[in-house]
């Protein structure tokens, strides 16, 4: 018993901090649509996180100076300058290429627009579903290997000789003839 509690507390550090290292550094990143800043129309991609924030990075390149600009909105904006004061946060940059990168809240849309002749832009985001995951089973084993208590071993009744067991004193004897 002693060995299953001793088992299932270090699996459960262990899992601990492996869920913490992924939700760091999650492992399933998703490209998100950048915008070009004439589109008639704004795409963008709402944080679904609830336990933390979401990490988002942005990276362009481009064979002219562009500019790469992002908003972190309540709601979507209609144009590429409704980010500026419809926005809780807002960034951009500018060059032949570069990166940034930045977070959003749970429920937050993350709108990107990328103005510039011949280039690319790519964004991705990290959520972190594995590494919380990871996290709740390091717990669920950390509380059971601390609800088995170690318990004393019942040790066996010592093996020795066993005392003779004296004549049944009530017995008749036996008649002689």
């Amino acid at each position: 018993m002693a060995d299953l509690r001793a088992g299932l507390l270090v699996a459960g550090i262990v899992l601990l901090l492996i869920g913490v290292v992924l939700v760091e550094y999650p492992l399933e990143p998703q490209a998100i649509p950048v915008n070009n800043k004439g589109a008639s129309s704004i795409e963008a991609v709402q944080v679904n996180s609830p336990l933390m924030s979401q990490h988002f990075e942005v990276s362009w390149s481009a064979s002219a100076v562009g500019t790469m600009q992002y908003g972190v909105c309540a709601q979507i904006p209609n144009a590429p300058t409704g980010l500026v004061g419809n926005c809780s946060q807002t960034g951009s940059g500018s060059g032949t290429s570069g990166t940034f990168s930045f977070s959003a809240s749970n429920g937050q849309f993350v709108v990107l627009f990328f103005n510039g002749s011949s280039g690319t832009a790519s964004a991705k985001t990290t959520i972190p579903t594995a590494g919380v995951l990871v996290i709740v089973i390091g717990v669920i084993l950390l509380l059971a290997g601390a609800a088995l208590r170690s318990q004393p071993k019942v040790q066996a009744a010592q093996s020795g000789p066993t005392p003779p067991v004296p004549p049944d004193q009530t017995a008749t004897p036996p008649a002689s003839k």
